[in-house]
């Protein structure tokens, strides 16, 4: 086991000979403007840290950088949820892994304190176990043209709302106002969180997404494209209890897909718990195989 400060990690993460345990002492934040650490590296002989507690605010891995494992800490991003920002920010991510970034695993870390507590993009092996996600986060994890993903029995609760608003003219806000009725008000409108705690889109296999412990004031998760994504493959959601708003597990153009054995409830805080069919817990399979779900519809419900 070796021992060290930020610095000392910071030249470790950094030579992709490094190898072995690790422990940090001490939490790791380069202020709101940068990630504690950029890692560029591969470490062909796998590196594990144990943070010891400790928080790391802000750790991203591109260009090909990785073989690494966090465990018991905790992670956040140096501009924490953002809410307070109108535009997205590189540094509103708590763990990223970009442009070939590979072979990258989070066990046992509370990701808080991040609008998207980890993103991925274009990277592989990406795995976050027994680890949880509460607090200021809207998505616990995205993921675009990404090749492998592993979400097993994490904990996802006591997530912060954050619905839309309009603030009048006479300084009042409103909120859950829609945008058109805003600003026919004079009203300055601002969205609010779409959360998901698992959002995957743009070509995006080989994930399983299985016995986790989802309660959230948004979407359970699923796929969430735009124009022109490559369809999902091989991804499995199974085994999992989701408390949510709306979209529980939702899949609509994914090749060789399985969503089997989840129990899907209303989400019981609200904001919407009991506001008609839209919000009905239920899975939507797409092509997808659906079967053994438990839900007030009984939609996927058939033997496997």
């Amino acid at each position: 086991m070796i021992i060290a400060n930020c610095a000392a990690l910071a030249i470790a993460l950094a030579n992709p000979q490094a190898a072995g345990d690790y422990r940090l002492t001490e939490d790791c934040s380069k202020g709101p403007a940068a990630m504690a650490f950029t890692v560029q590296a591969y470490h062909a002989k796998p590196m594990t840290i144990d943070l010891a507690g400790h928080k790391i605010v802000g750790i991203r891995f591109e260009n090909g950088g990785g073989g690494v494992t966090l465990t018991n800490g905790v992670i956040s991003a140096p501009l924490g949820g953002g809410w307070d920002l109108m535009r997205g920010s590189p540094y509103l991510y708590g763990l990223a892994a970009f442009s070939g970034a590979r072979d990258i695993a989070a066990h046992k870390i509370t990701f808080v304190d991040a609008k998207k507590a980890v993103a991925v993009d274009r990277a592989s092996n990406i795995s976050i176990t027994h680890s949880r996600c509460t607090g200021e986060v809207e998505d616990c994890i995205i993921a675009s043209a990404t090749k492998g993903i592993t979400f097993t029995h994490n904990w996802v609760g006591d997530l912060k709302h954050k619905p839309s608003e309009c603030t009048y003219p006479d300084g009042r806000i409103g909120y859950r106002i829609a945008r058109r009725l805003c600003i026919a008000d004079g009203g300055t409108w601002r969205d609010g969180w779409h959360g998901d705690v698992v959002q995957i889109r743009n070509g995006t296999s080989d994930v399983l997404v299985a016995h986790n412990q989802i309660s959230t004031p948004g979407q359970g998760g699923g796929q969430m494209a735009a124009r022109g994504d490559a369809p999902l493959a091989r991804v499995v959601w199974r085994d999992n209890y989701i408390e949510a708003v709306t979209h529980h597990v939702s899949l609509f153009n994914c090749q060789d897909c399985l969503i089997a054995r989840n129990t899907l409830k209303r989400y019981p805080k609200g904001p919407y718990p009991n506001k008609g069919d839209r919000f009905l817990p239920t899975v939507r399979a797409g092509n997808a195989k659906a079967c053994e779900n438990v839900s007030e519809t009984d939609v996927g419900s058939g033997p496997c």
